[in-house]
């Protein structure tokens, strides 16, 4: 398939791509630094997509740019160029409707209005806009956080029995940072060496407190 080809989400299923040369990985995102590992020739885009509990929008982004570069190939054949366009206004609509979801829950609900944004800046990283969005939200996050007993110098610790740990429903990224708490890392190491965003690792130490799954080890 020529490099400079193009890829619709609409045809998810009919695809399977493979990294054909080195890819500029310091160029991604967390979250799409976790899809790169998947796009082996073996999964088409839908599947890569759950997989990596993205949006097919998400990975056909990724797709599309490499093979502009030349480091991803296709092994079938490649939608018309009006799929293209519908694609494109489809993520362009999913990325307004996040944005104004996002702001107009920026004062009552942070952490909702948050993960819109994040969405969005998924959807479409050329786009300042979700960018901004997800900075200003942060300030807010911050502070709600901290009232709720999240700080990056605290060190948690596991709250049920590691055998119960097997049963918790988890995101790959929760399960991440679950995998990481050891009873020595404070917050903000474990933040430091997660493939995602800080901001979402402080939200997952936030539900894990809630939920009961962890709690603060105490000074002594």
């Amino acid at each position: 398939m020529p490099p400079g080809g193009r890829y619709s989400a609409g045809t998810a299923g009919s695809v399977v791509p493979r990294i054909a040369g080195t890819f500029p990985l310091d160029n991604f995102s967390d979250q799409e630094k976790l899809v790169v590992p998947y796009i082996n020739g073996e999964r088409s885009i839908e599947e890569i997509a759950v997989q990596t509990h993205n949006a097919d929008f998400v990975v056909a982004r990724i797709v599309n740019e490499g093979l502009r570069d030349g480091t991803i190939v296709l092994d079938r054949n490649l939608p018309h160029a009006e799929e293209v366009e519908e694609s494109e206004k489809r993520i362009a609509g999913d990325v307004e409707q996040f944005l104004r979801r996002g702001r107009s829950m920026m004062n009552q609900d942070p952490e909702t209005a948050w993960k819109m944004f994040k969405a969005a800046s998924e959807l479409d990283p050329s786009d300042p806009r979700p960018r901004e969005s997800l900075r200003q939200t942060e300030d807010r996050l911050a502070a709600f956080l901290k009232a709720g007993g999240v700080e990056r110098h605290k060190i948690p610790v596991l709250n049920i029995p590691i055998a119960e740990v097997t049963n918790l429903t988890l995101t790959p990224n929760e399960g991440f940072v679950l995998s990481r708490i050891n009873g020595s890392w404070d917050v903000n190491s474990i933040a430091k060496i997660s493939p995602i965003r800080e901001m979402e690792v402080l939200l997952i130490f936030r539900k894990f407190v809630s939920e009961k799954v962890i709690r603060w080890k105490e000074k002594g």
